[in-house]
């Protein structure tokens, strides 16, 4: 009898001891994904995964997933903090029918998207697609193209705070005037944003600000080309005030280079040391409930109309 508790004792030691090891691997700071990897695998390096969605179930809360070579890794929904970087390789998501990356965190969460590639195919939905609670989203060094959405689309119902630098957003919308290479609103709180360093090519709009936001785009440019549509570079609109600031950006071979259309409060432009010219309608269009404050260092020129709307120099407590 003895000898049979000890060996009841030592099985259930072992079975603990396994757990905690599977525990362990499910709790990785860090795991990796590789074009030849298996999602069986511990997502460990010498054993890496073959997708993100594999290897977000083992990566710990703030943790992080890194490609270890290049390949498809598949589309990903995140729920935590996390970081996904492809460095160094070709980290590539199809996201053909579907959106390439669902965003849904709490508002203390920090989501960090990083040296990755993601491919609608002319399907896909939504490049990033960031809903509900907030939080942060940090989007570096990123291409997305060809979705009929929008590249990324910040559709919050809490405040939330989203970065995008050095990234290029083309050919994203189809027929809808809201979709965007950067589509931002919320409907609760406030949506901030801070474009840098950012080319939008082919879009159905550059970077389109509704309700709630407060956007700030420095050296970054917005142009047309689109095939169908009437492309727009930068689009202010809404029910309530928002403010978006242009800073060394470049809008031309659009329909309007900026353009403004409120339905409720107002809706204001800043404009500083832009290039705003060769746009088939307006450079500078601004209509009800909408106005362009000028640094008065911008060059707009070339257009069909330079500008139409209320344009005004920045105040002297501005400067």
């Amino acid at each position: 009898m003895n000898k049979l508790r000890h060996t009841l004792q030592l099985l259930a030691v072992l079975i603990f001891s396994l757990a905690c090891v599977s525990l362990a691997q499910a709790q990785a700071t860090r795991t990796w994904v590789s074009g030849v990897g298996d999602d069986a695998n511990p997502c460990s390096r010498t054993a890496p995964c073959k997708t993100f969605a594999g290897a977000i179930s083992r990566t710990a809360a703030a943790g992080e997933i890194d490609a270890l070579d290049s390949g498809g890794f598949g589309t990903l929904t995140i729920t935590k903090a996390i970081t996904v970087d492809g460095a160094g390789t070709i980290a590539s998501v199809l996201s053909a029918g579907t959106n390439g990356f669902n965003v849904n965190v709490a508002n203390t969460d920090t989501v960090i998207l990083r040296n990755l590639s993601v491919n609608g195919v002319g399907t896909g939905i939504n490049g990033i697609n960031w809903f509900n609670a907030g939080g942060n989203l940090i989007v570096e060094n990123v291409e997305i193209e060809r979705v009929t959405g929008s590249g990324i689309f910040m559709n919050l119902t809490n405040s939330g705070n989203l970065m995008v630098t050095n990234s290029r957003i083309n050919n994203c919308g189809s027929t809808d005037n809201t979709d965007a290479a950067i589509r931002i609103t919320t409907t609760f709180g406030s949506a901030k944003a801070t474009i840098a360093g950012t080319t939008m090519t082919g879009n159905r709009v550059g970077v389109n600000v509704g309700d709630r936001a407060q956007v700030h785009v420095r050296d970054s440019v917005a142009s047309g080309y689109q095939a169908t549509g009437l492309p727009v570079g930068f689009n202010i609109g809404g029910s309530t005030s928002s403010t978006m600031f242009l800073e060394n950006c470049t809008a031309v071979h659009n329909n309007s280079g900026v353009r403004g259309l409120g339905t409720g409060g107002l809706e204001q432009v800043f404009l500083s040391n832009c290039d705003i010219y060769d746009n088939n309608n307006a450079g500078v269009n601004m209509a009800s409930f909408t106005q362009a404050v000028s640094y008065q260092n911008n060059r707009i020129t070339g257009n069909s109309l330079d500008i139409a709307g209320t344009y005004v120099n920045a105040s002297p407590g501005q400067r």
